[in-house]
């Protein structure tokens, strides 16, 4: 039973690990926002801004 609890465990902290590996890297991309300022919204119609 110990090993199967164990393996079991071994596989969700994999799981898991992978997803706090792109947390930890996205971070310093937002300026260390959890949440990241929404991006400027530029006039309808208008591809680019001059």
């Amino acid at each position: 039973m110990a090993y199967i609890a164990t393996i079991m465990i071994l596989v969700v902290l994999f799981e898991v690990l992978r997803y706090l590996e792109e947390f930890i890297r996205g971070l310093p991309a937002n300026g260390w926002k959890l949440i990241p300022e929404k991006a400027r919204r530029t006039k309808s119609g208008s591809t680019t801004e001059r």
